[in-house]
């Protein structure tokens, strides 16, 4: 028995570890995604082939989250930029400071590739914060009712 509740505090953190590796993967499809239609948008609507880097983090800021704004560090927004040259999704000029789709990254972008990864992870999200808040709502139910047959017995 003793083992068993030895445990658990090594499945509490895994279970940990599991929410922040989720939790980064949204915010890392967050910001592909929104480096993708910072990209499009300058070089569809207004003819630009590429984008000053300052550009895209003043469009990732404005099109941020909750868990962006809290959770993660530039470094990390550095790593998911260099993951999307690495992909060949964009490419990046050291001298101009200027990022553009590659024709990899465009044809994802025209498929949506991300932005659908990333609206299923938020369907995801959506779908276990309902069924978190209905298990409460049960609970809740279920003492409710086991309270009121108890006073129902008690004043018989």
């Amino acid at each position: 028995m003793t083992e068993k509740i030895d445990k658990l505090p090594a499945i509490t953190n895994l279970s940990k570890k599991e929410k922040k590796i989720l939790k980064d993967n949204l915010v890392k499809f967050h910001v592909i995604s929104n480096v993708s239609d910072c990209l499009a948008i300058n070089k569809f609507l207004y003819g630009q082939e590429s984008v000053c880097y300052k550009d895209v983090d003043d469009w990732l800021n404005k099109k941020s989250t909750a868990s962006y704004d809290w959770n993660v560090p530039i470094a990390r927004i550095e790593l998911w930029l260099h993951e999307m040259m690495w992909l060949n999704l964009i490419s990046f000029d050291e001298q101009t400071q200027k990022m553009s789709f590659t024709e990899n990254g465009l044809n994802a972008y025209k498929k949506q590739q991300f932005h659908l990864a990333y609206a299923s992870m938020l369907q995801a999200k959506s779908s276990s914060n309902l069924a978190k808040t209905s298990l409460w709502i049960a609970v809740s139910t279920l003492v409710v009712t086991a309270l009121g047959i108890i006073v129902t017995i008690i004043l018989k």
